[in-house]
């Protein structure tokens, strides 16, 4: 019986582990974009001034 509860106590943390996981991936792909965004219109700015 004690077995059970330590492999439910396991299996609860390695789900959050992979939430928090998602949730950085999901940031990272979101500020890579937003770099991305700012590069180009950077780049089309540079180009209007010349």
């Amino acid at each position: 019986m004690i077995a059970w509860i330590i492999y439910i106590i396991v299996t609860l943390i390695l789900f959050f582990i992979i939430y928090i996981a998602l949730l950085g991936i999901n940031r990272g792909i979101k500020a890579k974009n937003i770099i991305k965004k700012n590069i180009i219109k950077n780049k089309e700015n540079k180009k209007k001034n010349f």
